[in-house]
């Protein structure tokens, strides 16, 4: 999912718990008392987000769901401060090289271009001594796990 595919009548939720609803091309958050309040025009809201929808300034804001207009969850984001450590994944630096088989040793949004932590050699936290870990681009999670 990309910012461009958002449109009229979806809505969304953000890592802050908001929820924020695309209206004939404006956007209102959802209110504690459950109304709707205005919050500006979507493109220019949109604008503070990257392509993969996290927010260029708050981490906060980084869209973590969406839905159609029906309210069907239609994608959500891997909330990877919540991965446990050890967790089976693939990883790789650049998308058209094959993906590699590893275990989950972390994430650092601060490594902008290679966020995600693995343990090398089939190591985890169980026989790493810390010094066998590479940092990657892109992460997965192992559909078995």
């Amino acid at each position: 999912m990309e910012k461009s595919d958002l449109k009229n009548g979806m809505s969304f939720k953000t890592r802050g718990d908001e929820e924020y609803f695309i209206i004939q091309g404006n956007l209102y958050r959802k209110t504690k008392e459950l109304s709707l309040k205005p919050n500006g025009n979507f493109d220019y809201y949109i604008k503070n987000y990257k392509n993969d929808l996290t927010h260029k300034n708050k981490y906060s804001e980084d869209i973590m769901k969406i839905y159609d207009m029906n309210r069907n969850q239609i994608w959500e984001r891997t909330d990877w401060d919540k991965i446990p450590i050890d967790t089976k994944v693939y990883v790789k630096n650049y998308e058209d090289s094959n993906w590699k088989k590893r275990h989950f040793a972390g994430y650092d949004k601060n490594f902008e271009n290679s966020p995600f932590k693995a343990f090398d050699y089939g190591q985890t936290s169980w026989t790493s001594d810390g010094t066998d870990i590479s940092n990657w681009r892109f992460c997965k999670l192992n559909e078995e796990e």
